[in-house]
């Protein structure tokens, strides 16, 4: 099984700069990625 590592900080830095954008904006991606991806895997406990 793969696991897969979110980034962080001084990782959300490097396309915030390259794509002109902030980086706070590629923390709040990751966050709603593993949020979407934690729900999808407990949504059927919660029923």
């Amino acid at each position: 099984m793969k696991e897969e590592i979110g980034i962080g900080t001084d990782t959300a830095l490097r396309p915030a700069r390259s794509f002109g954008t902030s980086h706070p904006l590629w923390l709040d991606l990751q966050a709603e990625v593993e949020s979407e991806t934690l729900l999808a895997k407990i949504d059927p406990e919660l029923d």
